[in-house]
């Protein structure tokens, strides 16, 4: 299968860098989303209002050590938790800092990120290397034309899908890092 018309086999390092920077962005948000969210569903941050060291949080929470320790420290990590002599504390969210943002935007990311693993799953990537309109990628995938169109519209917005006339194909980086057969 061939590259989108994009994508040339001289493509600049620049522009390889710039993409798999963008990508690189994509995947730390969705991990700094989900990592967020599992710690204020699984309780940890509530225990964290005190004081606590990883093993008695994990004891607390029924967890290995090893477990909360990963988590707590990927919370340090975001500025969520503050770790002192080995115990570990609840902070604000830091201001300007990797919480910052606007109302809702975690749940953006984690719908952003899920969309676009489905998208990859389905194999919409790979349909996409040859320009297509919402209908016909919903004709070849089973899928509904106004679901397909909704998700084609998000991944154009995340600049991973151009549309044009109504159809639709592979951005640059898609077709470098997306679509099966691509130079990556």
């Amino acid at each position: 299968m061939s590259p989108s018309p994009d994508y040339t086999p001289g493509t600049s390092r620049e522009t390889l860098c710039a993409l798999t920077g963008r990508v690189r962005d994509i995947a730390a948000g969705c991990t700094r989303a989900w990592t967020l969210s599992f710690a204020q569903e699984s309780g940890i941050l509530a225990l964290l209002e005190e004081p606590s060291t990883a093993g008695k949080a994990a004891a607390r929470l029924g967890w290995s050590m090893r477990g909360a320790r990963m988590l707590l420290d990927a919370l340090v990590a975001l500025g969520r938790v503050a770790l002192s002599d080995g115990k570990y504390l609840r902070t604000e969210a830091p201001e300007g800092g990797s919480d910052a943002g606007q109302p809702g935007e975690e749940r953006d990311i984690v719908r952003d990120s899920l969309n676009l693993l489905g998208a990859n799953r389905a194999g919409v990537f790979e349909q996409l290397e040859t320009p297509r309109t919402a209908e016909q990628l919903a004709k070849r995938l089973g899928w509904r034309a106004r679901g397909t169109r909704k998700l084609l519209e998000g991944l154009v917005g995340l600049e991973i899908l151009a549309e044009s006339d109504g159809r639709y194909r592979n951005a640059q980086i898609a077709s470098l890092c997306l679509a099966p057969g691509g130079p990556t």
